[in-house]
């Protein structure tokens, strides 16, 4: 999505070029695409923690470490069977 103010308008002959067509541009509604990011973010979450719900499930003792990227690494260090022991 593109919104140019007159005085670029007229300064570029590409945009001025589109602004007198007549046939209609495509154009979409801003609120459609900050939807469409809610529910992929929204998904991608959901697949995350679902990921990490069933890794945690597993038992056991847990590393966790930030990397210097700000991600957060897991790794397992022993099955609930060897941290009882």
């Amino acid at each position: 999505m593109l919104f140019v103010k007159k005085d670029i308008l007229a300064k570029n002959p590409i945009f001025a070029e589109l602004h007198q067509k007549k046939s209609p541009l495509s154009i979409v509604h801003p609120e459609f695409y900050v939807t469409r990011f809610k529910s992929v973010f929204a998904d991608s979450k959901a697949e995350q923690y679902q990921n990490l719900m069933a890794f945690l499930e597993t038992e056991g003792l847990f590393s966790v470490t930030r990397q210097s990227n700000g991600q957060i690494m897991i790794t397992k260090v022993t099955n609930n069977s060897e941290s009882s022991s």
